[in-house]
């Protein structure tokens, strides 16, 4: 995820953040996974993103 790479932010530190595992996060990440409209609304806004911005 471009967004979190830019924020400096770990894997492990993004998913404790939005209160996800580091393996869900990461197939998220890696395309594996569509996650519910709750989680990218909590993940772009972690990331100050628009959920459209995650998805590319």
């Amino acid at each position: 995820m471009v967004a979190r790479t830019k924020k400096r932010m770990t894997i492990r530190q993004l998913s404790a953040l939005c209160n996800i595992s580091r393996t869900y996060l990461s197939l998220v990440e890696n395309g594996h996974t569509e996650p519910s409209p709750d989680i990218w609304i909590r993940l772009a806004k972690l990331l100050e993103c628009r959920v459209s911005d995650l998805k590319q």
